[in-house]
């Protein structure tokens, strides 16, 4: 965050006109279809289901047993799932990824100026967002309802109530960080945590009634995704693979179950390759797991029950089956994510990126390399790289875990994660000036703490007699990220 003071220079990113227009905008606002309006309720997440489809000599058949009444033995074309693919997409690509991410940029920024112009020519410079830290998920869905696509391509201008800070940078990122962190809370029934899937964050299942503002917050937080991505501002929260596969706009696959649904997967493989499956004793349904613990037979066509799986029909059985481990109760929800997600990127810039690169741009490395976030790092006088409190500061964040190096990345810069070049790429322009992640020196005694300026990438230390002493003072400071900015 910033003090006024510090942005004396830059009055054209302090100024900010109302994101509202009073008159009559032709560019479409953002909506939702009028068939899914009406009263929001609760969701309610459907447990994978649990129909054992391996061969009876390795397993347990399901506990769908065939019927006696005669069955069919072949289905017809309603049974075409579109959103499964019959092959897996392929991810080569000629050129290195530093090379299309470039290209990348490159293309975003002609659209956003595209974008922009056409914001502006409404006279608006900023999207304007003012918000309590304490509902900005709620504040910032009331937002979707009067602004436009190129609203959001505009820089953000973000106030929290009650605090002085002025955003050069610091607050949006921090806003978005916030606000992505809200929204995957299990209390606000949008995502859950996969604590099989490295603990993964997926999309919550629901039975889709009336969900529409459910819906409205899937898009917000599509759209904040992407702007980040335009901002390369990286998020902390790592989606599940098929998530970044479908913002690419891919379907759904068998190989997507690996990281998923390993036992699913499979048995979908081995019933693929297997010549006969005719005494499997398989059924087109399924039994589910609801939330009172009861089991629940679902079709996955009409009358399945009554459908035999034959060799005939079993590639239609995978692909239906794919589709609803994957997509049942989560299709409209990954539309509209995908949908606010492209607004700020559109598909076509992606095609030459994999599900896994894309969660690279999003969400930055996994691991932070402190040797090259050193390399990458300023000094001003009178520190340089060997002065005492410089050194303690690099072996101090090598001796620490994962967690304290995100901790301290984030109290200085916003984030939790440099950009997927690296800390090579850790940059933020303020006006015309670039800045770099930078240690100064500040006249204050031992007794202060540690201040970051996050709009500027700087953490000013004090004059600390001891390494213990800075390491003790640093770890007071990061107690209070999220705390909000106040001027004393």
């Amino acid at each position: 965050m910033c003090l006024p003071d510090e942005l004396d220079n830059h009055e054209a990113i302090c100024k900010a006109t109302n994101f509202i227009d009073d008159e009559d905008d032709s560019e479409p606002q953002i909506q939702f279809s009028s068939s899914l309006r009406g009263s929001e309720q609760s969701l309610q997440r459907n447990r994978r289901s649990d129909q054992n489809i391996s061969p009876p000599s390795h397993t347990s058949i399901s506990s769908v047993q065939p019927s006696s009444r005669s069955k069919r033995s072949a289905i017809g074309p309603e049974l075409s799932a579109a959103s499964c693919m019959t092959s897996a997409p392929s991810f080569e690509f000629r050129t290195s990824f530093e090379h299309r991410l470039s290209t990348l940029k490159q293309q975003l920024k002609q659209y956003l100026d595209e974008q922009i112009q056409r914001a502006q020519s409404r006279e608006k410079q900023f999207l304007k967002i003012q918000t309590s830290r304490r509902n900005i998920l709620g504040s910032a869905a009331d937002i979707l309802d009067s602004t436009t696509a190129s609203d959001w391509c505009l820089p953000l201008q973000v106030i929290f109530d009650g605090e002085q800070g002025i955003d050069a940078g610091g607050l949006t990122r921090e806003w978005m960080n916030i606000l992505i962190n809200e929204a995957i809370r299990q209390q606000n029934q949008l995502f859950v945590c996969d604590t099989v899937n490295e603990f993964r964050i997926s999309i919550l299942r629901s039975n889709m009634r009336n969900i529409v503002e459910k819906l409205k917050l899937y898009k917000l937080i599509g759209i904040v995704i992407g702007k980040a991505v335009t901002e390369n501002i990286t998020i902390s929260a790592r989606f599940d693979s098929f998530i970044f596969k479908s913002l690419l706009g891919f379907g759904a696959h068998i190989t997507d179950l690996q990281s998923l649904d390993q036992n699913l997967f499979n048995q979908l493989k081995q019933m693929e390759e297997s010549e006969d499956v005719s005494s499997w004793g398989l059924t087109f349904s399924v039994s589910e797991e609801m939330p009172n613990g009861e089991q629940k037979t679902v079709s996955l066509v009409d009358g399945g029950e009554d459908l035999d799986v034959t060799n005939e029909n079993k590639s239609e059985f995978i692909q239906l089956r794919i589709h609803q481990r994957l997509l049942s109760g989560i299709e409209p929800q990954l539309h509209q994510l995908r949908d606010g997600f492209q607004m700020l990127v559109p598909g076509h810039f992606l095609r030459e990126f994999s599900p896994s690169e894309l969660e690279l741009i999003i969400c930055g490395p996994t691991t932070i390399n402190v040797n090259e976030w050193k390399a990458n790092t300023k000094y001003e006088s009178p520190l340089t790289a060997s002065h005492s409190i410089v050194k303690w500061f690099w072996e101090i964040l090598k001796e620490e875990d994962e967690k304290f190096k995100r901790q301290v990345l984030q109290y200085v810069t916003g984030l939790q994660s440099p950009p997927a070049t690296g800390f090579a790429g850790l940059v933020t322009t303020v006006g015309d000036e670039q800045y770099r992640f930078t240690l100064r020196s500040m006249s204050e005694n031992a007794h202060h703490l540690p201040v970051a300026h996050t709009c500027f990438y700087q953490l000013d230390l004090p004059q600390y007699q001891t390494k213990a002493q800075l390491k003790n003072k640093m770890k007071k400071a990061l107690e209070q990220i999220g705390s909000g900015f106040q001027i004393s």
